[in-house]
């Protein structure tokens, strides 16, 4: 399992960590702490969303130990095929560029 300890600021609001995408590629599960970018890209079977504090973490750690079952490492790797570098331009750069020139 991966840990991605990103702190729930402002600063990283629209920017998801590429350790996320990182240990995907290796088929690793994450635990991911709950900012916006973060907590919006790891969907059901891909890891854990943990608030930004030890209590929570530790209590994600033990449900990961406790249903290891609930992740597979080959759908984890499917899914992380699916977010490449060409994928992110096409679905979030290009539509932003497209909207601030009116297009």
């Amino acid at each position: 399992v991966g840990i991605v300890h990103v702190p729930p600021t402002s600063f990283y609001e629209g920017q998801p960590s590429t350790k996320l995408y990182e240990y995907w590629a290796h088929g690793l599960p994450v635990l991911c702490s709950n900012y916006p970018a973060g907590a919006s890209e790891v969907l059901t079977g891909t890891g854990l969303i943990y608030n930004f504090d030890s209590e929570s973490l530790s209590n994600r750690i033990i449900d990961f130990y406790e249903h290891p079952e609930a992740f597979s490492s080959q759908a984890i790797s499917t899914f992380s095929s699916e977010r490449t570098w060409s994928r992110v331009i096409d679905v979030y750069l290009m539509p932003i560029i497209q909207s601030l020139h009116g297009k």
